[in-house]
């Protein structure tokens, strides 16, 4: 599935992908909403989720920018993930709506700050991903349950703005993650 120059104004994902594959997603325009999400994977039944490509697109004035998301105590599968050449655009977002600009939970659903490992998260990849967000954002926020996140490379990422988080879990030690 291709989806090119869509505008989405919202108060919920602009794009959510919850189970597929073979999806791209480019040359996109959000606002006001959740931003370009995977997710929420587990639920019902066991989803998958393969190569998905989020590229050339800005996301501005939303609660989250990039988001993967991912039910607590769930199975599931989210692999080869890209957001490519992302811009957020954090001027003017409302202190009280922003919260993360790159934001990946386990714990979707649970208790935030403890994330499961049913649903693994593997070659996630984020290159030039730049950009602001509000003031009381989190500029990166990472809680992944033990061994579930692996394989990720993260080039070129630089947001500004808000603050840094001090309650990251379970992050990849290579690839260039930071949070």
């Amino acid at each position: 599935m291709t989806i090119t120059g869509a505008k989405v104004w919202n108060q919920d994902d602009c794009v959510a992908v919850n189970s597929g594959s073979n999806i791209y997603f480019g040359s996109g325009f959000c606002s006001g909403g959740h931003g370009l999400s995977i997710g929420s994977i587990g639920g019902q039944t066991v989803n998958v989720v393969s190569n998905v490509t989020f590229a050339d697109s800005t996301v501005q004035k939303s609660q989250q920018s990039v988001r993967i998301k991912t039910i607590s105590g769930a199975s599931g599968t989210v692999k080869d993930i890209t957001y490519r050449n992302i811009f957020l655009d954090g001027s003017g977002v409302d202190a009280d709506y922003s919260d993360y600009g790159i934001v990946v939970t386990q714990s979707y659903g649970g208790t935030k700050g403890e994330p499961t490992g049913g649903v693994s998260v593997t070659g996630f990849v984020l290159q030039n991903v730049t950009g602001s967000v509000g003031s009381d954002a989190v500029r990166v926020y990472i809680e992944c349950g033990v061994g579930s996140c692996k394989d990720w490379n993260w080039s070129g990422v630089n947001v500004t703005g808000g603050k840094k988080s001090s309650s990251c879990q379970n992050v990849p030690t290579s690839g260039g993650v930071s949070c």
